[in-house]
């Protein structure tokens, strides 16, 4: 996209903003502007770009198949549909790989339908009620379990 906007702009053709150098029309203006072996180089560049536009509007059945098919016979390109293929679904393409392989089913006794939460409390740690002493925190050593400052 850069190097067609410099090839535009090389040529004395400044795009708005907001236009895109690919589009069709864009690139057919430009075209229009430049002397016929330029032009036909340009679009020849192209023209695997509008085959396969061509092969799709000729599978729809579209009246704007001509219109690309007279743009290929002109640069002198030889106009034949081609085979689309199809890109992968792009949910398919993006998705993201299970975490853990499915590790919140394994081990389920019913997997695939709702399973009861359960809340495991955990124990409360004795307390130790005995007044805190110097003797006592020695004793214990510093850090130890149960001991206070």
């Amino acid at each position: 996209m850069v190097d067609l906007v410099q090839t535009y702009e090389k040529a004395g053709m400044l795009m708005a903003p907001e236009e895109l150098p690919d589009h069709l029309c864009v690139v057919l203006e430009f075209a229009s502007t430049q002397p016929p072996k330029l032009a036909i180089e340009f679009m020849g560049e192209m023209a695997h770009i509008l085959t396969a536009v061509f092969s799709a509007l000729v599978q729809r059945g579209s009246p704007y198949a001509a219109p690309v098919a007279a743009v290929l016979e002109l640069c002198g390109q030889r106009v034949q549909a081609v085979a689309i293929v199809a890109d992968e679904a792009m949910d398919d393409v993006w998705q993201e790989p299970e975490a853990f392989d499915g590790c919140s089913t394994k081990g389920q006794s019913k997997p695939g339908e709702a399973q009861p939460i359960h809340f495991v409390r955990k124990t409360a740690a004795p307390i130790d009620t005995a007044p805190a002493t110097s003797a006592s925190v020695f004793a214990k050593g510093p850090g130890a379990q149960g001991a206070r400052i």
